[in-house]
């Protein structure tokens, strides 16, 4: 048998073991991380007419791949303090200076995977995972004035959105691994501002083309691309805006030009984030003018229009508005000089697009634009004249309470008619077919040729066996 004492020493020295052990495994990551900044450059040099030499960095380059994502699966999932240590280690090692070093000039253009499968790296390490990727998303920026990012800066933007959703960092500015508004605005607003200089570059580029020569698809995409990354990441940064007003006791919408830098809430992202949206609403104000020109030119609906993602844009540029005093009535007071603008863009929007926002400011565009809008939100039946009883029935049925309570949006197929006046005539239609003595439904009574009485004709073949 063991003794009391025995036990606490077996205990003791198992404890040591652990310890010695971590110790042991610390020391070997940090001589592997120390040592990836040197394989990169040897990856790197390697002469562009020496097939062997070419070889022979390729295959470093393919090693150094594994070799990154080995440490980075030796991540502790047991203990977040060794976990943070371990993810710290790489990042102030120089190792992703490094390799987007290695990525941005090598001629071999290596694509290096930070993690293989993202959605299972362990929750609890989610969110040193979180810094690394920001600090790629920092690094792989370019300043091109035309806009032209590295794929691997969306591919890290877009590992970052998963990273975010998995960690279901949406209704708090304390998820990850800051404890205050402060520090994730300070987090955030690095990115948000690039992916918005980002975007008024291709803005900028889109109304300097010439107006009878279709965009690049490249500058399509890469305008909504960064319309979409801009509205994921601005809603946190706008969430931490307003908790970091709020613990400093005051509320927004805040004066820019009060004194700001005195007042309490005062931090210099908030103040330098006005600019940002300046410029923004600049570029996007004078894209709406050339709407105008575009339309005029009588060519724009031959090819893909010039106008990718303007009304997301504008409902950013709303959300970014509502931070300071009267920005939000200064942009729409601009947006309604360009009405017909808007009113073109309304009527070319999907119907899977959200634009109820854009009813907060109904001044915006015309009561026909309006009504326009209001029926695109309403269920859509497409319906044949010919079976206009039985296909409004099939629609019918598929539809919910809720979205019937809503309203309807009637098309006849094969016309360009919507509108109230569609609906009106889809009902008149409808309510003959119903009271029609040859479809068996109703019959008129005898005694008052004023009503109706019902048949005990099978519903189903009244509705042609559907």
């Amino acid at each position: 048998m063991y003794s009391d004492s025995d036990s606490g020493s077996d205990s003791n020295s198992e404890e040591e073991l652990l310890v010695w052990r971590s110790k042991e495994e610390t020391q070997a990551a940090r001589n592997m991380v120390f040592s990836i900044p040197s394989i990169c450059s040897s990856c790197e040099i390697s002469d562009p007419d020496d097939n062997n030499s070419e070889n022979s960095s390729s295959t470093r380059a393919r090693d150094l791949v594994s070799f990154v994502n080995d440490y980075l699966r030796m991540i502790s999932t047991y203990n977040l303090h060794d976990s943070e240590k371990h993810i710290s280690m790489f990042m102030f090692s120089g190792t992703p200076e490094a390799l987007v070093s290695l990525v941005l000039n090598s001629a071999n253009q290596c694509k290096l995977f930070l993690y293989p499968n993202i959605r299972f790296i362990p929750r609890p390490i989610r969110k040193h995972c979180v810094r690394l990727v920001f600090m790629f998303c920092d690094l792989l920026y370019s300043d091109d004035k035309l806009g032209n990012q590295h794929p691997l800066y969306y591919t890290c933007c877009k590992t970052l959105v998963s990273l975010l959703k998995l960690m279901g960092f949406r209704n708090t500015s304390k998820y990850i691994y800051v404890t205050e508004p402060s520090d994730t605005i300070q987090e955030f607003y690095p990115l948000v501002s690039e992916l918005a200089n980002s975007l008024c570059s291709g803005l900028n580029t889109c109304r300097m083309s010439s107006m009878m020569e279709p965009l690049p698809t490249s500058l399509i995409l890469s305008i909504e691309n960064d319309a979409r990354l801009l509205a994921f990441f601005s809603r946190y940064m706008l969430r931490a805006i307003e908790d970091h007003v709020r613990l400093k006791g005051q509320s927004l919408p805040l004066n820019i030009d009060d004194d700001f830098c005195k007042q309490p809430c005062y931090l210099l992202e908030i103040y330098f984030f006005s600019t940002v949206y300046l410029n923004l609403r600049y570029e996007f104000l004078m894209c709406l003018a050339n709407i105008g020109l575009d339309v005029s030119s009588g060519k724009l609906f031959n090819y893909t229009p010039r106008w990718p993602g303007y009304l997301s844009i504008l409902r950013e540029l709303k959300k970014f508005s509502t931070i300071y005093l009267n920005y939000e009535e200064d942009l729409f007071s601009q947006v309604r000089v360009y009405q017909y603008q808007v009113d073109v863009l309304v009527r070319m929007s999907k119907r899977s697009d959200d634009l109820r926002w854009l009813l907060e400011h109904k001044n915006s565009i015309s009561s026909n634009t309006r009504d326009y809008l209001l029926m695109k939100m309403f269920p859509e039946m497409l319906i044949g004249r010919s079976q206009i009883l039985t296909e409004s029935f099939k629609h019918l049925s598929l539809g919910t309470s809720s979205s019937l309570l809503t309203g309807l949006s009637v098309e006849f197929r094969n016309e360009e008619a919507v509108g109230s006046g569609v609906l009106r005539e889809w009902f008149f239609m409808i309510c003959q077919e119903l009271f029609d003595p040859k479809g068996s439904l109703f019959l008129a009574c005898p005694s008052d040729c004023r009503s109706a009485c019902e048949t005990s004709a099978p519903i189903l073949l009244v509705l042609g066996g559907c």
